[in-house]
């Protein structure tokens, strides 16, 4: 049996890439008295929140991930 002596490469995750949000073209519509956006806008506004969502995960488990590796051990139960 041969035995390495080799370290093993830590491999961390890699930051989630920028998002890229789309330009809603909001408009007054009823003379100023409301904002519309175009049903092609208005799926684009719900396709960027989607964006930041998914981001805003990623970024979490990224955070979850170092905060796991940095964190201090659990101290020993104290003596009675």
């Amino acid at each position: 049996m041969t035995v390495r002596t080799e370290r093993l490469k830590i491999v961390h995750p890699a930051r989630p890439g920028p998002v890229k949000l789309y330009d809603e073209k909001w408009q007054g519509c009823e003379s100023g008295k409301m904002v519309c956006v175009t049903p092609d806008d208005a799926r684009k506004s719900v396709e960027n929140k989607i964006a930041v969502g998914r981001w805003m995960t990623k970024m979490n488990g990224l955070v979850t991930y170092y905060e796991k590796q940095t964190a201090d051990p659990e101290p020993l139960p104290a003596k009675k």
